[in-house]
């Protein structure tokens, strides 16, 4: 596995020693996919229309109520919209996670790492089988995110 970089060895204080861990794998993931949570959460907040939020503080409920009654149940299918679409991305993240944690198979090894490491060994069948699995999640998360994204169905 090499000697520690030095960013690694800067951020193990705080982090704990995190590198061709889980952890690793998770959190390369979850970085390369959080933008586009972001993005769909954003947009969804932006189109609460702000006229019930201002009628409910005028029946005396506070911030937190608002958010929590009005504004969060309105922006909740883009915001479900936003995951859909960050766990497809997140699910072909390859760079990233081989970067971070590696390709230890039973430990670090992601759908795409293991997709990769099988054409790498010449195992193309096994490959093939990956990508589809990979392409029916794919798909899934697009089905999901379609149906739940707000405003008009064609």
């Amino acid at each position: 596995m090499g000697e520690p970089e030095p960013a690694g060895l800067a951020l193990e204080p705080v982090l704990g020693r995190i590198l061709h861990t889980p952890s690793a794998a998770a959190l390369a993931g979850a970085v390369m996919a959080l933008p586009l949570l972001v993005a769909a959460a954003e947009q969804a907040f932006r189109a609460v229309p702000r006229r019930y939020e201002q009628v409910a503080r005028t029946l005396g409920c506070g911030p937190w109520a608002v958010f929590a009654r009005i504004t969060l149940p309105l922006a909740a299918r883009g915001i479900a919209t936003g995951f859909a679409l960050a766990f497809g991305r997140a699910l072909g993240e390859y760079g990233a996670t081989q970067l971070v944690a590696g390709r230890i198979p039973g430990r670090t090894e992601t759908l795409a790492t293991a997709m990769y490491g099988r054409f790498e060994a010449y195992r193309e069948t096994d490959a093939a089988v990956l990508a589809g699995v990979s392409l029916l999640l794919a798909l899934g998360s697009l089905w999901v995110a379609e149906r739940l994204r707000p405003g008009e169905k064609p």
